[in-house]
């Protein structure tokens, strides 16, 4: 008898085509004049995604980072941070949530179609220039081991790192929309690579690392 194969790409083209499905109710409740209920879903549908991908030591919402002046950032689609100590300073009553930057792993915008006009990809990286600029992220003390576990005072890790989580960014578009190599390159020429994002993914089929 044959061992039974676990087919692993089609479980992740269920989890694209959720999104998929939540872009078409967009589209509904945006004929319907709904606007930004129709971004809503789609984002909704990502954040979920990730839930049920991530282990649970990653906490996934939406919202704005708080550094520890109190500075905040713009608002985001999609934040990742560390569930295991206080993942939310704040959480509004429409979900919006306020993360310590200290525990933020990574962020992420999500549109429902790219659209050349919009220059979207260029505005995610004024957006990642102003949380590295702006905003102040504490340092990893170096006695630090990692879950809250801390060496003798005066014990130091040979190995200083001053983030244990460097972010990591990305941007999810569910459609192609007008976008052309032409348009790609201008667009990612607008800012350096430390603020461009790791990974824009298309769920119609193109992936830009």
């Amino acid at each position: 008898m044959q061992t039974p194969i676990f087919e692993i790409r089609n479980s992740y083209q269920v989890e694209a085509s959720r999104i998929v499905a939540a872009r078409a109710s967009g589209k509904l409740m945006h004929t319907s004049g709904d606007i930004p209920a129709s971004g809503n879903e789609v984002e909704a549908a990502v954040r979920d995604v990730l839930r049920r991908r991530l282990s649970t030591r990653f906490y996934v919402g939406h919202g704005h980072i708080v550094d520890k002046h109190l500075n905040v950032s713009p608002q985001l689609d999609v934040i990742i941070s560390d569930n295991t100590a206080s993942p939310v300073l704040f959480e509004a009553e429409d979900g919006t949530k306020y993360f310590p930057f200290e525990s933020v792993y990574a962020f992420g915008e999500v549109k429902t179609r790219y659209l050349s006009s919009k220059r979207y990809i260029e505005n995610f990286c004024a957006t990642y220039k102003n949380i590295k600029t702006q905003l102040v992220r504490q340092a990893t003390p170096d006695n630090y081991l990692g879950n809250n576990v801390y060496l003798g005072e005066g014990i130091t890790l040979l190995k200083k790192v001053p983030c244990r989580n460097p972010l990591f960014s990305f941007m999810l578009f569910v459609e192609r929309g007008d976008v052309s190599d032409t348009v790609l390159t201008t667009e990612l020429a607008c800012a350096t690579d430390d603020h461009l994002p790791n990974i824009t993914c298309f769920l119609d089929g193109l992936l830009i690392l």
